[in-house]
């Protein structure tokens, strides 16, 4: 990609992110960040619409009346981005791709970021770590951040969650706040580094996908091409049985994605590519 097109890219990127990013998105990563980097320097008594997370339950026992804790800042924190980059995320049927919708959100979260003070890291891979931008502050490093995400070429054909959580784990020491992007489809086991990773750091999972992987629609016989090989063939999609085997599919993926989160203790969720992001992402972030 040429300079001048990726920076055209970066730029669109950020106002569209700016127009999304609002205080109360700001504010869900100030309260997210909370707690994990502040250090409590006294108490007082607990007042009508104080944040219920910070009551001090020993000095509340203690004293037979509700008190809180009142925070200091401790250091800057760190977020980061771990971000599939297989050939499947070039796919797209709405308005999006999955590879766009991804790049929007990482985006968000990163503008998001800067804003509440913290910095922001970027992983990521394919069946292996492809980069990583070390956590920094500042529009500058997001630039660059956002540089990286969009200049890299998709090759892999599969994704491996596994060994970016496993990087995350030997280079990110401090503890972090991570989020790992993918469209979790048709991956090896990766409970072990999921809890290896949650032992370290703060993760939550977003799957992303295309409303086309939910149902195949009845249009006849369809000529469809693989990203991966270039394979053109044709098929179906009035055939009942390739019609169930295809939403069979996709109801089993979303399931091991669920429970294997679960399992794990881990906030995650799903997305389509046509949905509205924002409130999301509010949700992950304030509860």
């Amino acid at each position: 990609m040429e300079t001048s097109e990726l920076l055209r890219r970066i730029r669109r990127i950020q106002l569209a992110s700016r127009n999304l990013t609002s205080q109360q998105l700001t504010g869900a990563f100030r309260s997210t960040f909370r707690g994990r980097g502040m250090v409590p320097t006294e108490v007082r008594e607990y007042q009508v619409g104080d944040d219920v997370r910070d009551i001090d339950w020993n000095v509340t026992a203690r004293t037979g009346k509700a008190h809180i804790k009142l925070y200091e800042q401790e250091r800057e924190l760190s977020f980061v981005l771990l971000v599939d980059t297989t050939m499947g995320t070039l796919f797209g049927t709405k308005r999006r791709t999955v590879r766009e919708t991804i790049a929007e959100i990482a985006a968000t979260i990163a503008f998001s970021a800067c804003q509440s003070g913290n910095r922001t890291g970027l992983i990521l891979f394919s069946d292996r770590v492809e980069a990583y931008v070390p956590p920094r502050g500042g529009l500058p490093h997001l630039h660059y951040l956002l540089g990286q995400l969009l200049r890299t070429i998709p090759r892999a054909t599969r994704a491996n969650p596994a060994c970016a959580l496993e990087f995350l784990v030997r280079t990110v020491r401090s503890r972090a706040t991570a989020l790992q992007l993918s469209g979790f489809t048709d991956v090896p086991p990766y409970a072990r580094s999921l809890s290896l990773a949650r032992a370290h750091h703060d993760l939550t999972l977003l799957r992303i996908y295309d409303p086309l992987e939910t149902r195949l629609p009845r249009v006849g016989l369809l000529d469809i091409t693989e990203a991966a090989t270039g394979r053109t063939m044709t098929i179906d999609t009035a055939d009942p049985k390739l019609r169930r085997a295809h939403r069979q599919h996709f109801v089993e993926t979303q399931r091991y994605f669920e429970q294997t989160a679960r399992k794990n203790g881990l906030q995650h969720a799903a997305l389509q590519t046509d949905d509205d992001y924002l409130p999301l992402l509010r949700h992950l972030f304030t509860h």
